[in-house]
């Protein structure tokens, strides 16, 4: 599964949805088979890509200088982020299938993520983390005017709209009451916030809101009002405020005027990684938020053992027990904070006790649980589109095949055909089946040529087995599974999970078998240039084969030189990676084999099996020209554009051997024909598939 997570934030930037980033990207980088680009803003000037992990890219694009103020994003500031990441994601989507994307914040983030669900149909997730929801923040009343219909629409097209708390959830409900949306809390790194008793200074004090962006919306001045009270009865008193913001100068002016500089220390922008000496050397923790979704502070004040004093506003509610493990005060009000401290401070063991129950509440919140709550999402979203996509291929192939056989039943003679049919001899039916299945016994061959390339270990007649089994899935349950599916499975499981390397040796099986049958079509038109230059169909054929092995050999030279590198970027990963995994197949002439063989098993089980058809029929075609017809149509009846390609075969048959002069009667019966006995002998497979199924069923 491939994501694509939009943040403007990310450590050292920004605050609680930047930490909450990091550590989910922490815990998705221990899922294998998962893949994330994530598009956030760098500290300074420049261009940085970071990986946590081979599988996930950060993407750090050059905002603006935020190395003296790491907490506070101007409105201009996530504009220039909205317009830099909508143009560099849109070139990661046109180079990666994403399965989705989540965005961090409704506005800006959610905006780009919208934008490719209209025009890429990439479904997306939105996290609500605050300032993003519309009455959160005085500081945006104007934007929330203008872009609240906007935000409505962004909501209404996510395949999920997640709050990280109740309050947050409420609150958003009240723009549109309609709106579906799941709560998921914020964690909390339980192994790196802990408590430590001997950090704490015992002749102090000390209080703190923790480390976060300084706004007028965390209320900070009525503890500091609240502090200036208390300093006058208990003198070893300290405030530490962690963090930068617009509001700072405002409020070490307060500091300075109440007298109290001394008791209030402006820590400023730390590592988050640093804040963690502060929680551990705090008694209590006060947080007097106007407005709050989940606080990431509080949750590590939590999990290092604080008390908790706070408004009761979005995640405290789910955060503070009052008189468990904290207190609850009112908005604004500094006599009721110096009222709560004081509760708390002159009653240790009420202090203790809260402690405990902090620790308790906080470890019930661990990142890891949080990270599989969103998988959980990702997961059901990815599977949804998957099946909407399958099932959208599934209507068109209907399509295609409706038209293809009204096609056929307006084009052709059908008493013809039944004549043709009553002339076939059963010896000659015979000869097709013993020379098809001599055919899929040489592919598998092939096939476990390139297995053992892959490390696989199994024998020749359990490959067979697995073969005939997809070729009868492909006959018989197209739309369901596909016999290639069904291939890669069975060799993966086989090999202890290995389903990757599986699906590779499957690939390249289908690749090679392509080319073999180009090379067919190339050598079998040598015995009749003249047919080859006097049709159109074949002359641009030929043409286009011979662009291919010359494609492909330009490409192999491309890769041994510098400009490789450049032409990486450009094309998507998927075709890079395909190409890499060809040549590593060439390195060890395994590919060449595996070509000679696709090439044999076409001209066997393919061309001389239906050339017995031919022959029973008396139909009179050069061998040559067969070949180049039978090889032609054995490219296009693969081409999955109908349900089990019905019809098209047939159309290709009539086509291609028109070329030559067969009757269409005479192809279609063969054609017909020849699909009815495929058929016949992938029926053999039932046992096989039967056992395997029940296998499969004892397990679930």
């Amino acid at each position: 599964m491939r994501i694509l997570i939009l943040n403007y934030e990310y450590p050292p930037l920004g605050g609680g949805a930047g930490n909450a980033t990091f550590y989910l990207l922490k815990e998705f980088s221990k899922i294998p088979d998962l893949y994330i680009d994530l598009v956030t803003s760098s500290a300074d000037k420049k261009y940085h890509l970071e990986k946590l992990d081979e599988r996930i890219n950060i993407h750090k694009l050059p905002i603006s200088d935020k190395s003296e103020n790491l907490h506070f994003q101007t409105e201009k500031d996530l504009l220039i982020y909205s317009w830099k990441a909508y143009f560099y994601a849109r070139k990661l989507v046109r180079k990666n299938h994403y399965d989705l994307s989540h965005s961090f914040f409704g506005v800006p983030c959610g905006f780009i993520s919208w934008r490719f669900f209209k025009k890429h149909k990439i479904p997306y997730v939105i996290s609500l983390r605050g300032a993003d929801v519309p009455r959160y923040a005085e500081r945006f009343v104007f934007v929330y005017r203008v872009l609240t219909p906007l935000i409505k629409k962004i909501w209404k097209d996510a395949s999920e709209v997640i709050a990280n708390s109740q309050g947050l959830k409420d609150l958003a409900l009240k723009s549109n009451p309609k709106q579906k949306i799941n709560i998921i809390c914020n964690g909390v790194d339980t192994q790196e916030f802990k408590p430590d008793d001997f950090s704490k200074e015992k002749d102090k004090i000390v209080i703190t809101p923790g480390a976060s962006r300084i706004t007028s919306r965390k209320g900070l001045k009525y503890l500091i009002e609240a502090i200036a009270t208390l300093s006058k009865k208990y003198p070893n008193i300290l405030l530490e405020i962690i963090g930068s913001g617009d509001e700072k100068d405002k409020l070490e002016e307060l500091a300075f005027n109440l007298g109290i500089t001394n008791k209030v220390n402006f820590v400023g922008a730390v590592s988050h990684k640093d804040t963690l000496k502060y929680y551990q050397k705090a008694n209590i923790f006060v947080l007097p938020s106007l407005n709050e979704g989940m606080s990431n502070t509080m949750l590590e004040a939590l999990a290092c053992g604080l008390p908790i004093i706070s408004t009761k506003t979005g995640g405290s509610g789910e955060l503070v027990q009052e008189n468990q493990n904290g207190c609850y005060i009112k908005m604004k009000d500094s006599l009721d904070i110096v009222e709560k401290i004081e509760k708390i401070i002159n009653n240790p063991e009420l202090m203790e006790k809260m402690s405990k129950k902090s620790i308790e509440i906080a470890q019930s919140l661990s990142w890891k649980k949080v990270a599989e709550q969103y998988l959980g999402f990702y997961k059901r979203i990815a599977e949804e589109k998957k099946t909407n996509e399958k099932n959208k291929k599934l209507f068109l192939k209907f399509l295609v095949a409706v038209g293809f056989i009204g096609w056929l039943l307006y084009r052709i003679n059908w008493k013809e055909v039944l004549f043709y049919f009553k002339q076939m001899d059963i010896w000659w039916m015979f000869c097709f089946v013993f020379i098809y299945a001599i055919g899929i016994g040489i592919s598998s061959y092939k096939w476990k040529i390139l297995a053992n390339f892959k490390g696989f270990s199994i024998k020749l007649r359990e490959l067979f087995k697995i073969y005939l089994t997809g070729a009868f899935i492909n006959n018989f349950f197209p739309s369901i599974i596909g016999g290639d599916a069904y291939r890669s499975y069975m060799l993966g499981k086989t090999g202890k999970g290995r389903y990757m390397e599986a699906t590779s040796t499957v690939l390249i099986d289908r690749i090679t078998g392509f080319a073999g049958v180009m090379l067919l079509i190339l050598v079998s038109s040598l015995f009749n240039l003249k047919a080859v230059f006097g049709n159109k169909i074949l002359l641009i054929t030929n043409a286009l084969i011979i662009a291919f092995f010359v494609g492909n050999f330009l490409i192999a030279i491309l890769r041994k030189m510098i400009i490789w590198n450049y032409v990486k970027k450009i094309l998507p990963e998927k075709i890079t990676k395909m190409i890499q995994e060809i040549l590593s197949y060439q390195k060890h002439e395994i590919l060449f084999k595996s070509l000679f063989w696709g090439a044999f098993f076409n001209f066997l089980g393919v061309g001389l099996a239906t050339w017995m058809l031919f022959l029973d029929l008396h139909i009179p075609i050069s061998f040559a020209n067969f070949m180049i017809a039978i090889s032609i149509i054995s490219i296009v009846s693969s081409i999955p554009v109908s349900i089990g390609n019905i019809g098209i075969k047939e159309w290709a048959f009539i086509t291609f051997f028109g070329i030559f002069g067969v009757n269409g009667e005479a192809a279609i019966s063969i054609a017909i024909f020849g699909r009815f006995l495929q058929m016949l002998v992938s029926f053999f497979a039932i046992p096989f598939y039967l056992k395997e199924k029940k296998d499969r069923d004892k397990i679930i």
